[in-house]
This record gives C-alpha cells, structure tokens and sequence, in this order.
C-alpha cells in the first residue's frame, strides 16, 4: 500500500504494522518506531502517502478484511484478526467504506 516515492524509513513503519496490525496503533507507536516526534509521523505520512496514519491503518484493516472474508473467515475472526475489539464496530466501519455488512459482502462472494 506505500507509494513508490515514500521514503525506506515509512516503507518500514508500514510493514512493521502491517505484521502487528491488531495492535491499536497509534501515531506515538510509529514515532516511538522511527524515532522521531508524534508530529513529524503525521507530517511524513502526509507528505509521502497524502493519508494520515489512522486513514492509511483503516485502508490497510480493510483490504485485509476482504481478504479474510474472501477466504471464509467468519466476521467475528476477520474482526479481531485486524483489530477490532467487536464485530459491531468492525461491521459499522465496514459498511460505511464499503457500502453493504460483512455478512452482505461474504452472500454476494458466494
């Protein structure tokens, strides 16, 4: 999901959340992991992805969710595979980026 032109040291942020990606991470996580401030996280985040973290995070759980599902992970697994302490929350942030439920998506992959 990292552009081509982000700089080596996003690039690592990125896979090193996407391997952890249950965790609630946060933009102090990711200047604790690049050693740099809270503000400067946000500011490179946007300057190289034009995303904040959180919106790059949300893109990032969702096209992992689609995934999941696709591969017949139940909503509850797919859930809390990604990072998300209900279904309900999951089903909420899901439909409105998507535009019908999980349960939806997984009858019409069918």
């Amino acid at each position: 999901m990292c552009h081509c032109r982000v700089s080596a040291a996003l690039v690592s942020l990125c896979d090193h959340v996407s391997q952890r990606i249950a965790h609630d991470w946060t933009n102090a996580d990711g200047a604790h992991i690049l050693g740099i401030s809270e503000r400067s996280v946000t500011r490179k985040f946007q300057q190289e992805m034009s995303l904040t973290f959180a919106e790059w995070l949300r893109r990032k759980r969702l096209l992992l969710a689609l995934e999941y599902l696709a591969s017949g992970k139940s909503v509850l697994d797919t859930a809390i595979l990604i990072g998300y302490d209900s279904p309900s929350a999951f089903s909420a942030m899901f439909k409105s980026r998507v535009g019908v439920s999980p349960t939806d998506y997984l009858l019409q992959s069918q």
